[in-house]
């Protein structure tokens, strides 16, 4: 390949906005209809909506609100959009303008995985949907895939091309690679699993509360305001567990931000081998070996501009310093954005959760 350099765009899965545009549509209804409710009992009105009319545009506007803000949340988890690039020294996975991960080619390991979509009874279907997966045995792993792979914990990340073949350019001439082993990808959201698709029932019984608000489950308002209050109450406790996957998504976030407590800037100028040389601030050099620490960019001593350093307060010997830990400034901007957009996430999770859940306390307190 020369000195040539190529490039791949990655995007979200299809599906993944999907699934969050399904979801809003799910909390329109129990959201339009509960704040009715609680208006009507505000002017003492009588809590079931036994006509809906304006409820119904309110259904609509709620439906496309939380649409718009489901798919933010997960444009927001990258910004920055993400992309491989592959050249004469090896992949290397961008997360915006920060390297996420990159493997030398003659470390390089391949898995690849056809994906089943469907399965029903002794008969399953498979699509052209292909899991494409590079690693080294220092555990480096970069993912990539059609847009009909549907492994639940794709979902939040870029990894995801449009492109016609998923082989580089190139790619054989480097070959051939061992065979490696498809994982998951994505740590701190694992993937969708029994316990999640079981708080999904927290919106069939929000849409049963509905149900109980207009009235249809008996003559009694007593009657129905108690079970809606019901299913509010259960809705809103299954719609908190899903607070957890994003809580431990956030968690792993700021344990990853811990290590780079104390950390400087510098500039990565030059290279003498593995060695790198950086400046600081002030123009003064350090140099320190890149073997010496482990980290995702196995193309570290290539790179050039701004990183993070956590260093020793000492050079080693032959005035090579330790580093404890390092990040370029793309990867720290990835970082930020992404501890944003989670922390957002919970957030709204949180708040839906608490507002069904506690009028749906409220409603059976008054009425049991």
């Amino acid at each position: 390949m020369g000195a040539s350099s190529y490039k791949m765009e990655l995007g979200m899965a299809p599906a993944a906005y999907t699934v969050a545009i399904v979801g809003a549509l799910f909390l329109a209804p129990p959201t339009a209809f509960v704040i009715k409710s609680l208006l009507q009992m505000a002017d003492g009105k009588s809590i079931i909506i036994r006509h809906p009319g304006q409820e119904l545009g309110m259904v609509v506007l709620f439906a496309l609100v939380g649409s718009l803000a489901a798919c933010l949340l997960l444009w927001l988890r990258q910004p920055g959009g993400a992309h491989i690039t592959w050249d004469e020294n090896g992949v290397t996975d961008f997360d915006g303008d920060g390297v996420r991960v990159a493997i030398r080619w003659e470390k390089l390991k391949r898995g690849i995985i056809q994906v089943v979509l469907t399965q029903t009874g002794s008969a399953t279907r498979k699509s052209g949907g292909q899991i494409h997966q590079i690693s080294d045995d220092d555990g480096r792993r970069i993912t990539y895939s059609t847009s009909d792979a549907r492994a639940g914990w794709m979902f939040s990340r870029r990894l995801f091309t449009n492109r016609d073949s998923l082989y580089f350019t190139g790619f054989e001439q480097k070959g051939p690679f061992p065979k490696g082993e498809v994982e998951p990808d994505n740590p701190g959201r694992p993937a969708t699993g029994i316990a999640i698709n079981f708080t999904r029932l927290g919106y069939i019984a929000l849409l049963a509360a509905v149900i109980f608000l207009m009235g249809k489950y008996s003559s009694s308002e007593v009657d129905n305001a108690r079970f809606a209050g019901l299913m509010l109450s259960i809705g809103g406790g299954l719609l908190l567990l899903r607070v957890i996957r994003p809580l431990a998504e956030l968690l792993r976030i700021r344990r990853e931000g811990r290590r780079f407590q104390g950390a400087k800037e510098f500039e990565l100028v030059d290279n003498v081998g593995l060695d790198a040389i950086v400046k600081d601030a002030e123009g003064n050099e350090l140099r320190f070996d890149t073997t010496s620490i482990k980290h995702p960019d196995g193309l570290l001593e290539t790179r050039r501009g701004p990183v993070r350093l956590v260093l020793k307060d000492a050079p080693a010997t032959e005035g090579l310093y330790t580093v404890e830990a390092l990040e370029h400034a793309g990867t720290y901007k990835a970082r930020k954005s992404l501890k944003r957009a989670v922390f957002l996430e919970i957030g709204v999770r949180s708040f839906l959760a608490l507002f069904f859940g506690l009028v749906g306390a409220y409603l059976l307190m008054k009425y049991l």
